[in-house]
């Protein structure tokens, strides 16, 4: 029998680097020791060596090596044994070739496999700064809001799209990112070129002295890891083991083999061990990706730029740093927690620019659905493929001072989607930590459902999201249900009141197609022990949709709302279950839709069952 590397030898404990392949060479799958036992280039354990240049072939490190230079490469792998130090102004290629799926029918060579340790400290650079103001189309010169270091010319900036988009049957989200080059720097000011296509505002005018305006992010970097050929073979790395990846200012280009236009389709085995179907769509090949790590990883100021699917994958893998890393035009997420059982890890400063959608955008459940395996019969849960800037399995690690623009899903997603708490993964966790991020021109801003991570609600923690700002989303600033003991603290949602008096509207239904501020009113689902505190929302069609399905815990305390209808209730709902304490309505200049079944002018007050306006009830809990 051939001897393979498949999915199910995969780790699952600390005290093993794989449990219980079929069959393995010492600590290693056969697949990866087939592969290093044909490497090009070797460094025998305790062996040192530096290459500075060349085209290396499979190259097996079992003791030290370091990379200098312009340097390509199939396949590089860091035994237990080995360390890899890639040194400032390397430039990686990994070769484009047919992968021999004879050997790897799982596909796991072609790329960086790290069971060791891996350093790599490119030359430090200010990741990314903000405008002064906002940009117009024709804009070649930009005014940054503080110093930054090491922006050259001829470095690559990318410019957020921060444009609301109207609402429309059958539009699709369209990104208006843009990339552009530094021609001229001085100080603060950076003469750029082509001239910009989009226009990129600030934030728009509101009652709560809100200023905003884009993000700049620089895309060059002096260490580069990349795929040779984008349209072809790509490349992908994995940390995985006990492994130790200190990995700064690094560019990771056009890695990632796994599509999100595509549901998974993985290779698939016999009784007998032997692959019956080769995968053409196999999982877990992303650009960065700690694969069930139980060393330390640290990645910070890295660019990580036109990912297939993910671009940063955390999986399985606890207490890591994610910080000041900029995303750029990923197709199905941006930053992903992958199966919700990571917990501990610290997501900080990282900027996410332009989400594609894979082949979820405009999926209902916001990027999970399952479907039928062909091959094999069985049910299979596709996920991450929406378009969404940060896409979280489980909430059980820190985010702070984070932003996603320019995103076909939502900026922030907290998924729980059809996580058995039955099964092995299935422990519930609540966010350690939510505060101070941002998500612009989005579909939508802030999206949570069984956000901790499985469906039984009466376990889920109190956990608390604070100081979030949502501005120019077209389709939500929030949107919950599946949820409980969940706390929106000091949220503030801004949109556009130019763009929402455009949306189209409907005649029928509450929230469709048009922009909503926060969105609890699902018609179907449950959102419990809901405390949402001094909630602001401007230039909306609709402030606030009560929850239609509350217990009586669920609170809206001190709205403060500038919309078209400042709170409104679905005809399910029962506008006494909600208490909404020291509610705060500010004119609006939004203006009343072509396809709209509300009132002629602006209401405080809205219950779509007498299709009217009312007044705030009393509770009669």
């Amino acid at each position: 029998m051939r001897q393979v590397l498949t999915w199910s030898t995969v780790f699952l404990m600390p005290t093993v680097l794989w449990a219980a392949p079929p069959k393995k060479h010492g600590m290693l799958p056969n697949a990866i020791h087939d592969l290093g036992q044909m490497a090009d280039t070797v460094i025998a354990e305790g062996e040192t060596q530096t290459l500075r240049g060349g085209n290396l072939g499979i190259v097996a490190v079992k003791g030290n090596l370091t990379l200098a230079g312009q340097v390509q490469a199939l396949t590089i792998l860091v035994y237990p044994s080995g360390t890899l130090t890639i040194d400032d102004g390397t430039q990686l290629t990994f070769t484009d070739k047919p992968i021999d799926t004879r050997i790897d029918p799982e596909q796991w060579g072609h790329g960086l496999v790290v069971f060791g340790k891996w350093y790599a400290e490119g030359r430090p650079k200010t990741p990314y700064a903000r405008s002064t103001i906002g940009l117009p189309a024709g804009a070649t010169q930009i005014t940054l809001d503080r110093d930054v270091e090491n922006w050259n010319v001829g470095d690559r900036l990318a410019v957020p799209g921060t444009g609301q988009q109207p609402r429309r049957k059958h539009r699709r989200f369209e990104n208006q990112s843009e990339v552009v080059t530094i021609a001229a720097i001085n100080g603060r000011t950076v003469t750029f070129e082509p001239a910009l296509k989009h226009d990129h505002p600030g934030i728009a005018a509101n009652p709560f002295g809100v200023e905003r305006f884009p993000h700049v992010a620089n895309l060059s970097r002096s260490i580069v890891l990349r795929s040779e050929n984008p349209d072809g073979v790509r490349a992908h790395t994995v940390v995985t083991g006990k492994a130790t990846a200190l990995v700064k200012n690094v560019r990771f280009a056009h890695l990632g083999r796994t599509s999100a236009d595509k549901e998974l389709d993985n290779t698939v085995y016999g009784d007998d061990g032997e692959p019956t179907h080769i995968g053409t769509n196999q999982i877990a090949k992303y650009p960065w990706h700690t694969h069930h790590l139980h060393g330390k990883y640290e990645l910070t100021g890295c660019v990580v730029e036109d990912g297939l699917k993910w671009a940063v994958t955390i999986h399985g893998t606890d207490g890591g740093l994610c910080r000041n890393n900029v995303v750029y035009h990923a197709d199905g997420a941006g930053i992903v927690t992958e199966d919700g059982t990571e917990v501990d890890n610290r997501f900080s400063g990282n900027l996410v620019i332009r989400v594609d959608g894979g082949f979820q955008q405009g999926d209902s459940r916001a990027g999970v659905t399952t479907s039928t395996n062909p091959i094999t019969g069985r049910r299979q849960i596709d996920t991450g493929a929406d378009g969404s800037g940060f896409w979280l399995r489980g909430p059980g690690n820190h985010f702070q001072g984070n932003f996603a623009y320019d995103a076909a899903g939502y900026g922030f997603n907290f998924n729980g989607y059809y996580r058995s708490p039955q099964s092995p993964l299935g422990k519930h966790h609540h966010v350690r930590s939510f505060k101070n991020n941002e998500a612009a021109a989005c579909l939508g801003g802030f999206w949570a459902t069984w956000s901790q991570s499985g469906s039984q609600l009466d376990r889920f923690e109190r956990q608390v999201f604070e100081d979030f700002l949502a501005w120019h989303c077209s389709q939500d600033g929030v949107q919950t249900y599946h949820d409980a003991n969940m706390t929106l603290k000091n949220f503030t949602i801004v949109g556009d009141p130019a763009v929402s008096s455009a949306n189209q509207g409907s005649y029928f239904v509450l929230a469709a197609r048009r922009t909503i501020g926060m969105q609890f009113g699902n018609s179907s689902y449950e959102n419990f022990n809901l405390h949402v505190l001094n909630p602001r929302v401007s230039g909306c069609n609709v402030g606030i949709i009560v929850p239609t399905h509350p217990d009586k815990h669920s609170v809206i305390d001190s709205p403060a709302v500038s919309s078209y209808i400042g709170i409104a209730y679905h005809k399910k709902a029962d506008p006494a279950k909600v208490p909404i304490p020291r509610a705060k309505f500010l004119p609006t200049t939004v203006q009343r839709l072509r396809e709209s079944n509300l009132p002629a002018k602006p209401v405080d007050v809205f219950d779509e069952e007498v299709n009217g306006e009312i007044q705030l009830p009393r509770p009669t809990q």
